[in-house]
Parts: structure tokens; C-alpha cells; sequence
């Protein structure tokens, strides 16, 4: 879901609803409660970790760990600041790459 914060725009954020009966002293459902959580920081690190994860089952030795590591945080924080120099958000695949 797409959320606006602060005046900045659009971003991705995830929520957990949990709904629950309402119900009268006389056992009767009257309506239902629903709880919001916002999880968002838990998902993005769980995708954080996952690409960890993954990169850790693509190399064969500690250094192509490493490299391999290196090289996709260096990726990441490239498209990063193609991003953050655009107002809309977002940006090419040429961009990113660039």
C-alpha cells in the first residue's frame, strides 16, 4: 500500500489488520473491531536479510561471498541516489545501471 508521510509524497508501507467481533453483553455481534499495525520496517528488513541469505548460497568460498556482497550493497546504494535525485521516486533501469 502506498502511504503519504509528512507531506513527502508516496511510499510503500505494510500493515497487519486483525479483525475481532464486537459483541453485546447479550453475546450479539454489534460490529467488529479491527487492529492496524504498521510492520513496514519489519518487512524491509526481512527483504534486506533475504538478499543476504541468497547471496550466501550463491557463492562458493568466503570471498566470493564477500564480493558478491560488496557489489550488490555498491548496486543498491547506486540506485539509491539515482532515486533520491528524482522527485517522483522514480527512475530507469538505464538509469539505475548508469
Amino acid at each position: 500500500m502506498k502511504v503519504r508521510r509528512d507531506g513527502s509524497g508516496l511510499s510503500e508501507a505494510f500493515f497487519t489488520f486483525s479483525y475481532s467481533p464486537a459483541v453485546d453483553e447479550e453475546g450479539v455481534v454489534g460490529g467488529i473491531m479491527d487492529t492496524v499495525i504498521e510492520t513496514t520496517d519489519r518487512v524491509r528488513f526481512e527483504r534486506k536479510a533475504a538478499i543476504i541469505r541468497q547471496i550466501a548460497r550463491q557463492a562458493s568460498f568466503v570471498e566470493d561471498y564477500r564480493d558478491k556482497l560488496v557489489r550488490r550493497i555498491t548496486d543498491m546504494g547506486h540506485a539509491q541516489d539515482v532515486l533520491s535525485l528524482r522527485d517522483s521516486g522514480e527512475a530507469t533501469v538505464g538509469e539505475a545501471h548508469a
